[in-house]
């Protein structure tokens, strides 16, 4: 057996609350150290998604791709200049998407038309009307 560390972490109370009541319905009750395990297969399976795995000796994280990083970056200023927190489903005016764009991006024309139609290619938005878009993911 290897020796195990204590982790201190915050998560959201909501996220807490769900991930205990995974474990309980899992394993029809909630024992010490069932916590523990989850959280220890989730972060092991999130490193393997997230780093090379055909040569054990490397261990680079994957690089994020373009557009994940591009989504991230529109999201980001959103955050600081529009609102508290970005949740999936919500819908946000035109301007302020057009504003994020052109704030991560570029505000050429051009720029702004192709990364709305990258983010609307890849499912991250959708255009609900002229003046309305809901931020998928």
């Amino acid at each position: 057996m290897t020796e195990k560390m204590k982790l201190q972490i915050y998560i959201p109370e909501t996220l807490n609350t769900k991930l205990r009541s995974f474990i309980a319905l899992k394993y029809k009750t909630f024992e010490k150290g069932l916590l523990s395990h989850e959280v220890e297969l989730a972060v092991g399976h999130w490193l393997a998604l997230h780093t090379y795995t055909q040569d054990d000796s490397v261990k680079a994280p994957n690089p994020l791709p373009k557009v994940a990083l591009g989504y991230m970056t529109f999201k980001e200023f959103l955050l600081s200049r529009f609102y508290e927190s970005i949740i999936p489903g919500m819908v946000i005016p035109n301007k302020h998407f057009r504003l994020g764009i052109q704030n991560a991006h570029g505000s050429d024309p051009r720029t702004v038309k192709k990364w709305t139609r990258t983010f609307l290619d890849n499912g991250l938005v959708k255009r609900l009307s002229l003046t309305q878009w809901e931020l998928v993911a």
